[in-house]
């Protein structure tokens, strides 16, 4: 077996006789073993990271739509059911602007936190393949592109759709945690919501405006117009209800009978 010298911290190796001059044979030395398995594990702790962060912003994005979707008689409802959860819902939708202030803070944290080790952690991945070809600078904005789309399908518009489609569902599975978020994060999120209604205020926008708990007549039209042509309603309650809704412009002459 032929023997070699050790030379520059394990780096390369010379035969024994060899001329001095000759190219060294390289060899992984420790450190540099030790250095990629570091590199390793801090790229897949980069990509787990990636996959947290994208989940979180879904969580918070889930939560926004589902509270603001949900009908506050069906809470009420399960509340008197004793539905596990349902109590967190109330709190959610009677405290709605203080909740929608604490799921845009946690969507604001998930997503330049999902910028900021996100993307280094990918392109770490993908510069041996794209960097010896093309350079860093486009390993970098090929990384940027997918964390975007990453962001933005399975962060985003997803969880959207999810809330929307089952609002009652999405609400008792993310209200529980998220009142705990809101809990630790209350005076954060009170400054920031309070200084952000003073904002509104300076552009005439009016605080209590949007909390109505009730609806008009004429809106009250429209949701049995709605619920007939989803097929909710059939064509002789449609016609009750909207009799119903017109009793009040009605006088003593269009009802008496001769």
């Amino acid at each position: 077996m032929r023997s070699y010298h050790l030379t520059h911290a394990c780096q390369q190796l010379y035969p024994v006789g060899a001329v001095r001059d000759a190219p060294p044979r390289p060899a992984c030395s420790t450190l540099d073993r030790r250095g990629v398995g570091a590199n390793v594990l801090e790229i897949g702790g980069g990509l787990l990271a990636v996959a947290f962060l994208v989940f979180l912003n879904g969580f918070f994005v889930a939560a926004e739509f589902a509270l603001v979707t949900v009908r506050q008689t069906r809470v009420q409802q399960l509340v008197a059911e004793g539905r596990p959860g349902a109590r967190n819902v109330e709190d959610g939708i009677t405290h709605l602007d203080s909740y929608i202030a604490a799921c845009q803070l946690g969507i604001t944290i998930a997503s330049l936190a999902l910028g900021w080790i996100g993307e280094p952690a990918l392109a770490g991945l993908l510069e041996p393949a794209i960097g010896a070809i093309a350079g860093h600078a486009v390993a970098v904005a090929v990384a940027f592109a997918i964390i975007t789309a990453l962001h933005v399908i399975a962060g985003e518009l997803a969880p959207k759709g999810l809330a929307l489609q089952y609002p009652e569902q999405t609400a008792v599975v993310i209200a529980g945690p998220l009142r705990l978020f809101r809990a630790v994060f209350r005076p954060v999120i009170y400054v920031l919501n309070e200084s952000g209604w003073v904002v509104a205020r300076l552009l005439g926008v009016n605080r209590d405006a949007g909390q109505r708990g009730h609806f008009g007549p004429d809106e009250l039209r429209l949701v049995v117009q709605a619920s007939a042509e989803a097929g909710a309603l059939n064509e002789q309650q449609q016609f009750m209800l909207e009799r119903v809704i017109r009793f009040a412009d009605l006088t003593v002459e269009n009802i008496m009978v001769p």
